[in-house]
């Protein structure tokens, strides 16, 4: 991958966390003690982090080598 190409993978797993986080929220709103909110919270601000990774493609293997 070029670096200024943006990763598919990242885009759509940022996709993904956002969708568990809005049905998460979803189906335990009413049901859940509101002191567990900051677990969507932080569903989103992970989906958030991984779409900024993504753009400007970074890659947590090259931490590794």
């Amino acid at each position: 991958m070029k670096d200024t190409e943006i990763s598919e993978g990242g885009m759509f797993g940022a996709a993904g966390l956002t969708l568990v986080g809005t049905i998460g929220h979803f189906l335990t709103e009413g049901r859940m003690d509101a002191s567990y909110d900051w677990v969507w919270i932080a569903t989103f601000a992970l989906a958030l982090m991984t779409l900024a990774g993504s753009m400007v493609n970074f890659d947590p293997k090259r931490w590794l080598k």
